[in-house]
């Protein structure tokens, strides 16, 4: 059975290598980067299209803007929808997108959008405020259980709404007319922008997801989209294909005529399609492969503003016992780890926030402003001394546990390193499990582990953006953490108005999660890359999204 295991995953491998040289048998990398590329091919008198391939590395458990929670997901969303306000790709803030302007109360908590004339869905219809509001009111609706509803309860009696103490008529979205939307908020939110331009309060068609409300959005035929471009054709797990929206109101600025998003999880697959020419982009690169390839230049490293770290969940022994916990975070030498295992250019985490944050003072890193919570460097003695606190001297008594990562050569190589630190360091035994990204997912969503990998990229540059995670009963709350003192910090902190005592509340934040320690920081997330050099204009961003709606391809 092994053996011919191992036949059909070669012949998978060939099979999807196949399919990708199709998909690439169209580029032209001399085709002139004009904002509708068309050429006349010598050989059949055909039209060539100008595409690029670029590896998602993984199927995205779901592109349903209000139930996506995964960086693979947003990607494909933020390349076929658009919200009122959309990411500008030189600074990543926010700036129009279908509202071209808005008006903001002389008290913050009333915006009032105007959106441009014309707009239309990508088949053609026409895309009004009543659109924008249903997409709304979907995410605070809670039949459709979003994991990120809790963002949208800063609208006026959106939390009521979503907890069946207020009808839909009292949520403070209104539409004055077909082109104007007003969105009245509980308190201002400094970030109400950035969350406009993310991709959970975006236009949905109405008819199309009432019709499948759970199927709609695995269809080329049901995903009825508006940004710059819509997805064409979708074999699961293999690749979803776009193309340009013809109906996208800033279609003239779009250079690219398709964007294959291919799903190799196999980083070494992957280097091999890349080499060959069958890939145009990725950045699953094995880690063993990352040194030389930077050192050449062919690889490129961008910072990301998230945090790779380990779940523990407090509900199962013994990690209910948070000595345990900081014994293991203790044991691990996490500077060995970036320098020797993922060899990324990782920052080893001090804490748990990444770095790219305002603090206080806005002059200065909210990471850099107070002194380290976490050593770069194992902790052997004192990590021996909390586990014998615990009841387990040198390891005695500890129960072998099961760890859980999603299929990737980068996490199993983590996980083993880890797995030996904990043997050699503390005398515990843990067993490694590994599985495909959406089953993964599900699978911590329920609880059903004791150790997790997870990691997670900021939704927008704001500080109370990773902190949410791990309020009470939180959808995202993975390790089951429940703290009355961390929600009331963090509750208190998201309504501050002050950005010095916000920033200074979010400090107290961290300090109790970093006492309490249900999650355990590992590094701070970089982006290592492979990019064609004939591809020009794709935008990587540091909250672990790639755009390609201003990318095209360099004539040679």
């Amino acid at each position: 059975m092994k053996k011919k295991s191992q036949i059909l995953s070669v012949l998978l491998v060939i099979a999807m290598l196949a399919t990708l040289a199709v998909g690439c048998n169209n580029k032209e990398t001399n085709t002139t980067p004009t904002p509708a590329p068309e050429k006349q091919a010598e050989e059949n008198n055909t039209v060539e299209e100008s595409i690029i391939v670029a590896n998602l590395a993984a199927e995205p458990r779901t592109i349903d803007p209000a139930i996506n929670n995964a960086a693979d997901g947003s990607t494909v969303i933020f390349n076929i929808f658009e919200g009122l306000a959309r990411i500008n790709l030189d600074n990543d803030k926010p700036e129009e997108g279908i509202a071209e302007k808005w008006d903001i109360s002389d008290d913050g908590t009333k915006y009032t959008f105007h959106l441009r004339e014309n707009l239309k869905w990508s088949d053609g219809t026409p895309l009004t405020a009543e659109d924008v509001k249903y997409g709304i009111m979907r995410v605070l609706d809670p039949n459709t259980a979003s994991s990120y509803a809790y963002h949208a309860y800063c609208i006026k009696n959106g939390k009521a709404y979503y907890e069946g103490n207020a009808s839909a008529e009292d949520v403070g979205v209104n539409v004055i007319d077909e082109n104007t939307l007003e969105i009245n908020l509980e308190y201002p939110v400094p970030y109400f922008m950035d969350l406009v331009a993310w991709h959970l309060l975006l236009p949905l068609k109405a008819d199309v997801v009432e019709n499948d409300p759970d199927g709609w959005s695995q269809d080329p035929e049901t995903i009825i989209s508006n940004g710059p471009f819509r997805v064409k054709e979708w074999k699961h797990n293999e690749y979803i294909l776009l193309e340009k929206n013809p109906y996208y109101w800033d279609k003239d600025s779009v250079k690219i005529d398709q964007v294959k998003l291919v799903m190799i999880t196999d980083g070494n697959t992957s280097l091999t399609a890349y080499k060959t020419d069958k890939i145009d982009y990725m950045a699953n690169i094995p880690s063993i492969q990352i040194p030389n390839l930077v050192e050449s230049g062919d690889a490129k490293v961008v910072d990301q503003l998230g945090t790779y770290y380990y779940c523990f969940n407090v509900d199962k022994k013994p990690f209910d016992d948070a000595r345990v916990r900081k014994a293991l975070s203790l044991a691990i030498d996490r500077q060995a780890l970036v320098k020797t295992i993922t060899q990324g250019k990782e920052n080893p985490a001090i804490g748990f926030l990444p770095y790219g944050l305002t603090g206080v003072d806005k002059s200065k890193d909210f990471r850099t402003e107070v002194d380290p919570y976490i050593d770069i460097n194992a902790n052997i003695e004192k990590a021996k001394k909390l586990l014998a606190e615990a009841g387990y001297p040198d390891g005695e008594g500890f129960p072998e546990v099961a760890f859980k990562y999603n299929t990737s050569e980068n996490h199993k190589a983590v996980a083993e390193a880890i797995q030996a630190m904990w043997k050699k360091n503390l005398g515990i035994n843990i067993s490694l499990t590994n599985q495909e990204w959406k089953v993964f997912i599900d699978t911590v969503g329920q609880g059903d582990y004791e150790i997790a990998r997870y990691g997670y990229f900021s939704d927008f540059n704001d500080l109370g953006s990773l902190f949410d995670l791990w309020v009470t009963d939180g959808p995202n709350n993975y390790p089951h953490y429940a703290c009355t003192e961390y929600d009331e910090l963090v509750f208190a902190a998201r309504e501050e108005q002050d950005s010095v005592k916000r920033a200074e509340l979010y400090h107290q934040v961290e300090d109790k999660l970093m006492e309490d320690m249900p999650i355990m920081p590992i590094y701070y997330y970089t982006k290592t890359y492979l990019l064609k050099s004939h591809v020009k204009g794709m935008h990587i961003s540091p909250l672990g999204w790639e755009f390609f709606r201003n990318a095209y391809i360099e004539q040679k």
